[in-house]
This record gives structure tokens, C-alpha cells and sequence, in this order.
């Protein structure tokens, strides 16, 4: 199962736009400020993992026409194709035939009635029914990493509990994958050991640990002395 087809409709700069995708790898390239942003948005309003919040959008997200006002909702529709006997029944009640009478699995997403504060709410829905919601299942099924840009390469790969990278892994790799993944990490931590620059640059950090350990530590004996 793989989304193939993602409409967009009434959202910044994109007042209607249909991108079709293929399995695997999909790289998508634009100008800046031509509605890259806004497709990435429009997917992780519905592939948020548990720990990515959905979008929040307001009534500024609305389209603008250039001579007119922001008019209608946003809507966001989502087609997956290639579906298998678990996947068909895990969402059931979002499945379409398609033309070639295969099961396609439909589901839609609609901000609209801003509150207050201008904050747009939002309704998900299976197949056509609006009064069809999604499931925890197919919730759990859809639920993505989204890798922001590394402004920073080195903080943004860091190791740890937050880190988006790790997710990524967790999600998608069994035991065994994860298992080899450790494998290769290991080999190429050890082969960096072995590399001059790698070297001498922990070699100068090691230095510089020390010293900064034996300063911290004198200024320690002096003040109880």
C-alpha cells in the first residue's frame, strides 16, 4: 500500500493541484516560494507520527487570489493504491474501485470555520461519507516521520530519545533490520577510528577535555583550601 495520488485544493499558493506518486523514492523539486511547503504540510495533515503534531491552520493558510479575497475551504484528498488482504480490511471502509476495478482506499481532510482566534478546524473522513471517520487502526497504519530541514547537521542527527532520525528506523525496520542496522553503525564507527583526520581531531578534543577537567578541578582544590 503507498499513496499515489494526493488533490490539494484552496491552500496558500495552490488553489488546485493533483500530484500523482510512485513507489519507493519521490523527490519533489520547485522554485522557492512556488508551494513546496504547502505539499509537505497537506501530507502531514494526515502522516503525523505520535510525536509530530498535525499542521494547526488558519484562515491565513486559505488561498489568495490575486484579485480577490480568501474564499472556500481547504481540502485535502488522499488516494493509496496497491492494497493488500490486511490493508483492505484495516480500511474498509474507505475503499473505492478504481477504474481498472481494483480497491483504492479514500480518504479526505477539510479545515474550514475558523474559531476565534482564526484557527481553522479540521475533519477527516473515509470513502465519501463525511459522517465516516478514520480508525485508531488505520491511524496507526498512516502515521509518518517527518525529517524537517537540517539547518544544523550535527544537532539534527544527534543521537538520542528525540531524534526524528531514530524514528525513522523504528518505523520502518523489523527486529532484524534494526538488528543489521546496528551492525553497520558499529563497522563504521570503527573504521572512522582508523581514519588520520578522525584521529587527530578526537585526539584535540581529548586534549582539550583534559585540560579544561584539570582547570575545573584545581579551582575545586583551591576554593576548599
Amino acid at each position: 500500500m503507498y499513496l499515489a495520488q494526493l488533490n490539494i485544493t484552496n491552500f496558500r499558493k495552490l488553489k488546485k493541484a493533483e500530484l500523482n506518486f510512485q513507489k519507493g523514492l519521490n523527490v519533489l523539486v520547485g522554485a522557492n516560494n512556488a508551494g513546496k511547503t504547502a505539499v509537505v504540510d497537506a501530507l502531514r495533515a494526515l502522516l503525523a507520527g505520535h510525536d509530530d503534531p498535525f499542521p494547526r491552520l488558519d484562515a491565513e493558510d486559505v488561498h489568495r487570489p490575486k484579485d480577490g479575497s480568501p474564499d472556500g475551504d481547504i481540502v485535502f484528498q488522499y488516494v493509496f493504491r496497491d492494497l493488500g488482504a490486511d490493508d483492505e480490511a484495516d480500511f474498509l471502509a474507505a475503499l473505492k474501485p478504481s477504474a481498472a476495478g481494483k480497491m483504492e482506499a479514500h480518504i479526505t481532510i477539510r479545515y474550514s470555520e475558523a474559531d476565534k482566534t482564526g484557527r481553522l478546524r479540521a475533519k477527516r473522513w473515509c470513502g465519501d461519507h463525511e459522517d465516516v471517520g478514520l480508525t485508531t487502526d488505520m491511524m496507526e497504519n498512516l502515521r509518518g516521520v517527518y525529517l524537517p530541514p537540517l539547518r544544523d547537521a550535527s544537532q539534527g542527527l544527534k543521537p538520542g530519545r528525540t531524534s526524528q532520525l531514530s524514528r525513522l528506523f523504528q518505523l520502518l525496520t523489523d527486529d532484524a533490520g534494526k538488528k543489521g542496522i546496528n551492525t553497520a553503525l558499529k563497522e563504521l564507527d570503527e573504521a572512522l577510528k582508523k581514519h588520520q583526520p578522525v584521529i587527530s581531531t578526537f585526539t584535540r578534543r581529548s586534549r582539550a577535555g583534559t585540560a579544561r577537567c584539570s582547570a575545573r578541578n584545581w579551582r575545586r582544590h583551591w576554593s576548599s583550601v
